[in-house]
C-alpha cells in the first residue's frame, strides 16, 4: 500500500493524512500531554503569587508595583482555559487546525509577558527582540505557537543557573515566522540532541518534569507545517522553530 504522504500524493490530501495522523497521536497521549500542558499553566500561576508575595509589606499590603503580577495570573489562568478547550477540540472527530486572524507582534509580546517576572524568583533574566513591523498579522492557530513558545521557556529557565540570561528573538523572513531560544552555559550532549524531541526524553532525571515539553513543541510545529530543531555546541544551546505563514500587513 502507497504511503499517502508522499511526494505523488496531492497538496490537500497529504495535509489530511498530516492532520490525521497528529490526531491519533494527540488521542494516544491525551492524559499525558493535557496533564503537561495544565501543570505548565499552573507553575506560572504560583509564580505570579510568589513573585506577589516578595513585593508584600511589612503591614501585609501588596506594594504598587506587584499590581501587574494579578494580570499576569488572570492571562494564565485564560490561558490554561484555552488550552484544555483545544486539545478537547484536536480529539474530536474530524478536527481540525483552528486558524484566526492575529497581530503578530503584541501576540508574541503577550506569550513572553508572564516570564518576565520569573527573574524575582529564579535569578535567571528574559531578553526578548522581536523585529516585526507594527501591523502584521497572521492566520495561524495561536494556542498552538503559544504553547510551542510556553513549553521552550519553561524549559529554559529549569536548566538556566541563576545570574543567566535567557534570549528571544523573533522575525518574518522568507514567509515563515521564525523564533529563536538562546541559553549560555551548558551544552546538550549531541547524543541527546538526536533524541530530544522524543516523548519522555528528559534531559536531567533530577529535574522537575517528565520530558513531554520539546516532545509536544515537535508535535505542534509539525502540525502548523513547520520545524523545530536544537544546536547546541560550546555552551551555547539554541532552539530554532520555523512556521510557514502567509502575512498581511496594515
Amino acid at each position: 500500500m502507497k504511503n499517502p504522504t508522499k511526494a505523488n500524493a496531492s497538496p490537500q490530501r497529504q495535509n489530511e493524512c498530516i492532520q490525521s495522523a497528529n490526531a491519533d497521536w494527540l488521542k494516544e497521549d491525551f492524559m499525558g500531554i493535557l496533564a503537561h500542558e495544565l501543570k505548565g499553566q499552573l507553575a506560572g500561576i504560583t509564580q505570579a503569587l510568589e513573585a506577589i508575595e516578595c513585593h508584600q509589606l511589612p503591614d501585609g499590603a501588596i506594594a504598587s508595583d506587584a499590581a501587574e503580577y494579578f494580570d499576569f495570573v488572570k492571562a494564565i489562568t485564560n490561558n490554561a482555559l484555552n488550552v484544555y478547550d483545544n486539545m478537547l477540540g484536536m480529539v474530536q472527530p474530524g478536527a481540525v487546525t483552528i486558524k484566526k486572524l492575529v497581530e503578530i507582534a503584541p501576540f508574541l509580546h503577550k506569550c513572553v509577558a508572564p516570564f518576565m517576572i520569573n527573574k524575582t524568583i529564579t535569578g535567571v533574566d528574559l531578553s526578548v527582540r522581536i523585529h516585526i513591523m507594527p501591523g502584521t498579522k497572521i492566520k495561524t492557530d495561536a494556542i498552538k505557537i503559544q504553547q510551542i513558545i510556553s513549553n521552550l521557556l519553561h524549559n529554559a529557565f529549569k536548566y538556566c543557573g541563576s545570574g543567566t540570561t535567557i534570549y528571544f528573538y523573533a522575525h518574518v523572513k522568507n514567509g515563515a515566522l521564525k523564533f529563536y531560544l538562546t541559553t549560555f552555559g551548558s551544552t546538550i550532549p549531541r547524543e541527546k540532541c538526536k533524541i530530544i524531541f522524543e516523548p519522555y526524553q528528559s534531559l536531567d532525571k533530577g529535574k522537575a518534569g517528565v520530558g513531554l515539553g520539546l516532545h509536544i513543541c515537535k508535535k505542534y510545529s509539525e502540525l502548523l507545517g513547520g520545524r523545530i530543531y536544537v544546536l547546541s555546541k560550546n555552551g551555547i544551546t539554541k532552539f530554532n522553530v520555523s512556521l510557514p505563514i502567509t502575512t498581511k500587513t496594515n
